[in-house]
């Protein structure tokens, strides 16, 4: 058992030695009043440890972070709400919790102390500088609670896992001259399903959302009805972008993957991530159309176990087939293949 958890010796042989003074001056100056105070110490000490078994049951603690996310530079925030719906006050609490970033590992066992008073609901708030990103967790252990003579201590368990993904900041980089994938083709037609070519596949009714310019207006006028060409779909075109993810230049790295990535979404360019687990040995592969996308890419590589050097195996083979523009990204290096 946790020595906590147990009843605390040196203030319970303090108490003693102090009534016992208490009894031995009202027995040998014979006052009532040093025997009322005998008698009251008496009474509060089993009432103070009644107290804190019954009512600490009743306190309810609920830890969080301000926030679903983070981006760099800012400084994340911890919130603790307190509630104590009782009127005895518990003045002793001890929140037990660790934090850390899982690229930085770190065992250390931070402790906040506070007071819920009597009908208390408050929040707490710890400010947390952050320098890096990555998924910033953090796990409550437990809460100790001391009855008002610091008798004892009692532990509740509070076992908790609390995520938040730190984005890196959003820095200006160089971005390389790219090959664009449609430039000067005129025989690609662009669609937001995905690219066609001039072949034509079939001719069909108008729908919602068809392009005007796709509209065959000699078949339309002899039909009476809106009649829209549609093509047969090409092989897709689209950027491959490889980060090179070791611990290194791990920020740099990231911070460069994630701007070139916002970049290529902002040009409303098709590409995706090829990226090597550590843990596995696989590569993973992540189409991005958007910023969720991009976000959810992120989160997986902050879970990921980061290499001190990444492996030299090349990651362009993902089997999909299509036309490829490879991007390398180390550092803040960013390089077209």
């Amino acid at each position: 058992m946790d020595k906590k958890n147990l009843f605390n010796i040196p203030y319970i042989l303090t108490y003693i030695l102090g009534i016992l003074l208490i009894l031995s001056a009202a027995v040998f100056y014979r006052q009532p009043l040093l025997s009322v105070l005998f008698i009251t110490l008496i009474v509060m000490i089993p009432l103070s440890l009644l107290l804190l078994e019954v009512f600490s049951k009743r306190l309810r603690v609920d830890v969080r972070f301000a926030g679903n996310e983070c981006v760099l530079p800012c400084e994340a925030r911890i919130e603790i709400n307190v509630r104590n719906p009782v009127l005895f006050p518990l003045l002793n609490c001890v929140l037990v919790y660790e934090l850390e970033n899982l690229f930085l590992p770190c065992d250390t066992v931070k402790e906040l102390c506070f007071a819920a008073e009597a009908r208390c609901d408050k929040k707490i708030t710890v400010p947390v500088a952050l320098s890096m990103p990555g998924m910033l967790v953090l796990r409550t252990r437990c809460i100790y609670i001391t009855d008002l003579f610091h008798l004892r201590t009692k532990k509740i368990m509070m076992e908790k896992r609390i995520e938040l993904p730190v984005y890196p900041a959003d820095t200006p980089i160089d971005i390389p001259v790219l090959k664009k994938s449609l430039a000067g083709d005129e025989d690609v037609e662009w669609s937001h399903e995905g690219e066609y070519t001039r072949d034509l596949k079939q001719l069909r009714e108008y729908r919602d959302g068809d392009r005007i310019k796709d509209i065959h207006w000699k078949i339309t006028a002899k039909k009476g009805e809106l009649t829209v060409k549609e093509y047969e779909k090409a092989r897709e075109l689209y950027y491959l972008v490889l980060p090179k993810i070791q611990r290194d230049d791990l920020k740099e790295t990231l911070e460069a993957l994630y701007a070139f990535s916002k970049y290529l979404i902002d040009q409303k360019e098709i590409f995706k991530c090829g990226i090597r687990n550590a843990d596995t040995g696989l590569n993973e592969f992540f189409r991005i159309n958007n910023e969720d996308d991009l976000n959810t890419m992120m989160i997986r590589i902050f879970r990921m176990s980061i290499p001190q050097t990444a492996a030299d195996e090349d990651v362009t083979g993902s089997g999909e087939g299509g036309a490829l523009h490879v991007i390398r990204i180390s550092g803040h290096s960013i390089k077209a293949d």
